[in-house]
């Protein structure tokens, strides 16, 4: 199961950098959320989780001091090169 979800992380990446491969496009969006529906669902059933409060907070400290550094990098690098603000990168249609 994690080699499937790597495999349509993988292909959704590629479709957001205009080299489509693999499962491209909202189907891999779609099928890498169920399958991670299910994933999640499994580890509150049979994990080693008693209470859910565990498992939020447990995936909390794993996740959020990750999403803070690369937050505040971005930021600095943003300021360092000059990027320009996201919206001029958004592709509409």
């Amino acid at each position: 199961m994690g080699l499937f979800r790597l495999y349509l992380a993988l292909s959704i990446a590629f479709q957001h950098s205009g080299k489509a491969w693999g499962l491209a496009g909202r189907k891999a969006v779609e099928v890498f959320f169920i399958i991670s529906g299910f994933y999640m669902a499994l580890i509150l059933t049979t994990g080693k989780y008693k209470e859910y409060k565990t498992f939020i907070v447990n995936r909390f400290l794993r996740l959020y001091p990750i999403y803070s550094v690369v937050a505040i990098l971005t930021l600095i690098l943003s300021f360092l090169f000059k990027i320009p603000p996201i919206p001029q990168y958004i592709a509409y249609g």
